[in-house]
């Protein structure tokens, strides 16, 4: 075999070989479902999956851009069974004292170099507070509240409203 009949061999074996690993590559970014569900002062925690995989993600937290820990999103959820087979793809970071967390802190989520998205933007939550007077709009202006911000921030939300009787 000619020296350039190898070369070119090789170089078409190269190219094949780049092609695949890229493809790879940008198969395991795509493929990663998850979101970061709450972060507390001691606690990070969320889902998260590859799809068509059964091995559980490693996921890193990142805190203010140094690496703080590891874990694997294996926890059983029974509500993550409706998008995962078997639910178990939660996760959970928990945090020493020293380690606390404040408004102040940048906190990310990493699976190799996908950023797990937040659900919740603001570190602690702030409270919204209505008083309904009858007749004036109050309704209205309350499910415009449930649109636009999670019911755990809100008072009165509608378990409120339930264990209430409406009042």
């Amino acid at each position: 075999m000619s020296e350039s009949l190898i070369s070119h061999s090789l170089i078409q074996h190269s190219i094949f070989t780049h092609c695949i690993n890229v493809q790879v590559k940008q198969q395991q970014k795509r493929n990663i479902k998850g979101r970061v569900s709450k972060v507390t002062k001691y606690r990070v925690h969320g889902w998260a999956f590859r799809e068509n995989s059964e091995v559980e993600p490693t996921l890193r937290l990142v805190v203010n851009g140094k690496n703080l820990q590891t874990c694997k999103a294996d926890i059983f959820r029974e509500p993550l069974k409706k998008i995962h087979p078997t639910g178990a793809c939660g996760f959970n970071f928990r945090l020493k004292k020293h380690q606390a967390l404040t408004d102040q802190d940048t906190v990310q989520v990493f699976c190799g170099k996908h950023e797990i998205p937040r659900k919740v933007k603001p570190l602690f939550k702030q409270y919204y507070f209505f008083v309904h007077i009858p007749k004036t709009a109050g309704s209205s202006f309350r499910n415009m509240l449930y649109r636009q911000f999670e019911q755990d921030v809100i008072y009165p939300n509608l378990k409120d409203i339930k264990n209430n009787n409406g009042l």
